[in-house]
């Protein structure tokens, strides 16, 4: 089924969708085997031809697959999972989406990582990890096999200032949140040498004073508001104002 309000998506190619069946398929397979954490292998994803490989046999996204993975060891995910860790666009994340159109694919793979954790890990635009968090939006509370939220991934492996804002916007309790090893997303950032902008923004002491700092002006502007229409109120009656505002 598909989410209302994604009219573009249903005109895509619904004809093939419709005739697809699950299978493996060896060319999406060899466009997709790239580690994306080597800079080397990153720079070959070519997102064109992957879209353009979905839209040939889109059965070829509704089974998972074994991708390489560290030291020999390859780990079994859904291609939609690998499009997002290898930096593919949103039209591409969309393709891998749309096509597998029973949703028989798993939400998170073997390390327990949603599609959120990945965006964030490898340091996907704010465009693709809105559009993610809107499918699903349980995934910015989720922790994966390590006890990480994707705001520790975001904070620690250099994530942009605008992700973590998004991700602190959608969920302020994460700030507290802490891993395996009692580390909270401020912690984790701190040890991998976040930048100051991100730091800051995860620190929920420097974030605590910033909340109530924003609390206290807006109390203060309603009590201003509510003084001067008291005045103008009295004003428009003939009777001059007896009382000070106090802020």
């Amino acid at each position: 089924m598909f989410i209302p309000g994604d009219k573009e998506e249903q005109d895509m190619w619904p004809l093939n969708i419709m005739r697809a069946e699950p299978n493996h398929d060896k060319d999406l397979h060899r466009l997709l085997d790239l580690r994306p954490w080597n800079q080397d292998e990153r720079r070959q994803y070519d997102d064109a031809k992957v879209r353009c490989q979905i839209k040939r046999n889109p059965g070829a996204v509704a089974v998972r697959y074994s991708f390489r993975y560290r030291r020999g060891h390859t780990t079994r995910c859904s291609p939609i999972f690998r499009v997002v860790a290898l930096g593919g666009s949103l039209k591409t994340v969309r393709a891998c989406h749309i096509s597998d159109r029973r949703r028989r694919v798993a939400r998170t793979n073997e390390q327990k990582n949603t599609l959120l954790h990945v965006a964030c890990t490898f340091r996907q635009t704010a465009e693709v990890v809105r559009w993610i968090y809107a499918r699903d939006p349980g995934a910015v509370e989720a922790q994966n096999r390590h006890g990480l939220l994707p705001l520790h991934c975001a904070a620690a492996r250099g994530s942009s200032a605008e992700v973590v804002r998004l991700l602190i916007g959608w969920s302020p309790e994460a700030l507290h949140s802490k891993n395996i090893l009692r580390e909270t997303p401020y912690d984790a950032a701190k040890h991998a040498g976040a930048s100051h902008e991100v730091l800051k923004l995860v620190d929920p002491n420097v974030n605590a004073v910033s909340q109530t700092f924003t609390r206290r002006i807006s109390e203060s502007l309603a009590s201003l508001t509510s003084c001067w229409g008291g005045v103008e109120a009295r004003n428009e009656g003939g009777v001059a104002p007896t009382r000070r505002c106090s802020l």
